[in-house]
Formats: C-alpha cells, sequence, structure tokens
C-alpha cells in the first residue's frame, strides 16, 4: 500500500507525490527492471524480480572499434535492492533528494510529510519520508515553488510521460510494474494571507490584458 498523508500548505506538492510514485517503481512486490541513473554509466543501479537467478545479462548498449578511441564503453547496471527514493525539482535551480533503506517483497506504507513555513508562497518547510510508519528521511528546505507549475507538465500517477524530475536519475518512460493499492493527499489549510491574494489578481489581470 502506498500512501502519502499528512501535507500541510505548498499544495504544488502534489506533483512531487506524484513523483514518490514514480520513484518507488522498484520499492513494492512485482518491480521490474527499471534503470536508475544514466544507462551505461557507471553507476546507474537496477533492481531484479528474482524469477530468475542469475538474471539474463542486458544488451550491451556500447560501441566496439578496431581502436579505442573509435569506441563507446558501456557498463552493465548494478543490481542494488529495491528502496524509496523521493525527489523535488525546485524549477531546475536545486533538486532535494529523500530515500530509505533497502524494501523487502511486500506490501509498504510511504508516507511524505510537509510542515510548511508559511503564510505566504515560496516558503520553506520540513519533510518527512516514514515507511511504514517509521522516519528514513527528514530534511527542511529553504523554499518552495511558488505558484508556478508548467501548464504543459501532466499529473502522472505510476508513469512518468512528459520530463523527467531528474535527468540524471531515470529515463522515461517510468513505469511502476507492481501494485498501488491506495494514494491518499491530505490537504492543509491555505497558505496565501489576503494581500498575497491581491497580488496574485493583478498578475492575472494584467496577463490577460
Amino acid at each position: 500500500m502506498t500512501k502519502p498523508t499528512d501535507i500541510n500548505g505548498d499544495r504544488t506538492v502534489l506533483r512531487l507525490l506524484v513523483v514518490t510514485l514514480l520513484l518507488l517503481a522498484l520499492a513494492a512486490k512485482g518491480y521490474g527492471q527499471q534503470v536508475t541513473g544514466t544507462p551505461g554509466s557507471p553507476s546507474a543501479t537496477t533492481s531484479i524480480d528474482g524469477k530468475q537467478l542469475p538474471p539474463p545479462p542486458p544488451k550491451f548498449g556500447g560501441v566496439i572499434k578496431e581502436s579505442a578511441k573509435d569506441s563507446t564503453p558501456w557498463w552493465p547496471p548494478l543490481i542494488v535492492p529495491p528502496r524509496p527514493v523521493l525527489l523535488y525539482n525546485l524549477l531546475d535551480l536545486e533538486r532535494f533528494k529523500w530515500s530509505g533503506g533497502s524494501l523487502s517483497a511486500g506490501q509498504h506504507t510511504i508516507t511524505f510529510d510537509f510542515k510548511y513555513d508559511g503564510p505566504g508562497p515560496g516558503q520553506g518547510g520540513t519533510r518527512v519520508l516514514s515507511v511504514d510508519r517509521k522516519e528514513v528521511d527528514r530534511k527542511t528546505i529553504p523554499h518552495t515553488i511558488p505558484r508556478l507549475m508548467a501548464v504543459d507538465e501532466t499529473f502522472d500517477i505510476g508513469s512518468d510521460t512528459r520530463t523527467p524530475v531528474d535527468d540524471f536519475e531515470y529515463e522515461l518512460s517510468f513505469h511502476f510494474t507492481g501494485t498501488i493499492n491506495n494514494l491518499t493527499y491530505k490537504l492543509g489549510p491555505e497558505q496565501l494571507s489576503a494581500d498575497d491574494k491581491k497580488a496574485a489578481a493583478v498578475i492575472l489581470a494584467a496577463a490577460k490584458d
């Protein structure tokens, strides 16, 4: 069971929680072979479903020529146990990552709790990643995305069909191959003051002229 709950403020965190599901594609029983990182690089990793041991070797993705300068090196991904990883992309200015330890096969409850330092847009906050009600990672970030969110970005659950949160973490399309039994969002009170709302209204009115 995947169940992010207890989110206060900053409604742009919704997309972040969708990303949680994308990057937790290896966190439940039935996960498939997804490659994390740049395929062919020494740092690329993957997990296996255990149906075949040892697993079949991956297809070689490099190029072998007569000379080394004309060849392209390629490393098979390192097999690692599945673990939950969550990424927050602050408009490509900075990225923040939360991660937990290895997960056993079976159902797990993944919770991402966000305590917003509002009121006002773009404030920071403390975010806690928990697995089966146990805290596994906690970070405080100075800022969040203020109002802005790309209109052509999709609200994906179980896959990523537009732009990756981090080009170096995974490739599109990133499909979850397990089972999501439940997904819950708990929104806190709105964090915009009366002055914030007036300023936003002025900006919207000017954009329509």
